[in-house]
């Protein structure tokens, strides 16, 4: 129809949606994120999760797909991109000096956490250590702003609760649809059934769906609503992407056009042999 959005997603993988593809044992799951209301914010009674915004994909690797919450942070890793709110998905740490890969994995010290502001300490504590020789940098709104030159922001981990991570399987070619409830109503299956069993394992299944359910409070801050034309969301910003074959063909061909020819290949041209 003249209102249909096609949205094309390139993965980091095979897309598996040939009918010649072979599976193979190291396949990751290529799984369809759903965006949808929470069913207690709901008035009416339930005709299947009511959806918002735009469906996308995420990516699980094998490894991945062993813990729940290392499918809540791929998922955030993904979300990111469809609101302008991305920072608050994640929980940050004020530190000294640029931000590292280690950085953005290490794990924050609840004690470090105080009436709200995060604290950098320098060095580990060590308990032979006298309690002056270590320094405390707290965030202060009357300390000149030169005096925190170096403090940096680290991400630390992804925002725990900001919404629930719902599973459903029998989605076949990524589909969802509106449905009634009845004996064929896909349901939402429970984490712990699928966690029963060897804990190396992966807990998704070919078909799976990721259903992301949003209070009302949460889904209005990062994305907004139909009142507020959902001021908060990313669903029509398209950032411009030239793909590297297409710009170095683009390149080589206008070399060649400033190029021209010399006089010796005019020569070579117009005294070539003729073969009959």
């Amino acid at each position: 129809m003249d209102y249909d959005v096609i949205v094309c997603f390139e993965l980091p993988c095979h897309a598996q949606q040939s009918r010649t593809y072979r599976e193979q044992a190291d396949d990751p799951f290529v799984i369809p994120v759903f965006l949808c209301e929470s069913s207690l914010s709901r008035a009416t009674f339930p005709r299947g999760p009511s959806l918002f915004g735009y469906p996308f994909v995420v990516v699980v690797d094998r490894q991945q797909a062993t813990s729940c919450a290392a499918l809540y942070d791929a998922v955030v890793e993904r979300l990111q991109r469809w609101t302008v709110n991305a920072r608050d998905l994640f929980t940050w740490e004020a530190r000294l000096g640029p931000a590292t890969k280690e950085d953005l994995m290490e794990e924050v010290d609840p004690s470090l956490v105080m009436n709200g502001t995060v604290a950098h300490q320098e060095g580990a504590i060590d308990e032979r250590d006298i309690a002056d020789e270590k320094s405390v940098i707290m965030e202060d709104s009357d300390a000149p702003m030169d005096a925190y030159s170096d403090v940096q922001p680290c991400r630390v981990s992804t925002k725990k609760n900001v919404f629930q991570l719902r599973l459903q399987n029998h989605h076949m070619e990524y589909g969802a649809a509106a449905v009634t409830y009845g004996s064929d109503t896909p349901r939402f299956i429970s984490w712990e059934s699928r966690q029963q069993g060897d804990a190396l394992q992966p807990i998704l299944r070919k078909n799976d769906a990721f259903f992301c359910e949003f209070d009302e409070n949460m889904k209005a801050y990062y994305f907004g609503d139909d009142r507020s034309r959902w001021e908060h969301a990313r669903w029509e910003i398209w950032e411009q992407f030239n793909h590297p074959e297409y710009e170095e063909a683009i390149k080589s061909s206008a070399e060649k056009k400033n190029k021209g020819i010399s006089l010796q290949d005019c020569l070579d041209e117009f005294t070539k042999v003729g073969v009959t």
